[in-house]
């Protein structure tokens, strides 16, 4: 087995239900991209048949997205790295040299 000699937490809501980080990055690029904030409304039709609530709905208020801006941004002085193609709900800063990877998945996000 090998010894990581470097602490690894994860963060999982205390309900277990599903994080809604996937619904703040569809919110995020519908903000930048005024095409994808139009309503659509075979979408918005599919999910009253479903019973799926928007993220407002499931929040209880606007989603906050200039803090989910933050998400990866510590107050600690850092360096941001690019994303890797080839891999998918990954970010990577440098900290003091070392490397901080986040790994979002649907219900928790490991550090």
């Amino acid at each position: 087995m090998t010894e990581r000699r470097w602490s690894r937490w994860e963060v999982r809501r205390k309900d277990g239900e599903r994080n809604h980080l996937f619904d703040y990055q569809q919110a995020a690029w519908a903000k930048q991209i005024p095409e994808l904030s139009k309503p659509d409304r075979k979408l918005d039709r599919l999910k009253k048949e479903f019973k799926i609530p928007s993220l407002q709905e499931e929040l209880g208020n606007s989603p906050d997205l200039d803090l989910f801006a933050r998400l990866y941004k510590p107050p600690v002085t850092h360096e941001e790295i690019a994303k890797s193609e080839d891999e998918n709900n990954v970010h990577r800063i440098k900290v003091e040299g070392a490397v901080v990877r986040y790994v979002e998945e649907m219900d928790s996000i490991a550090h």
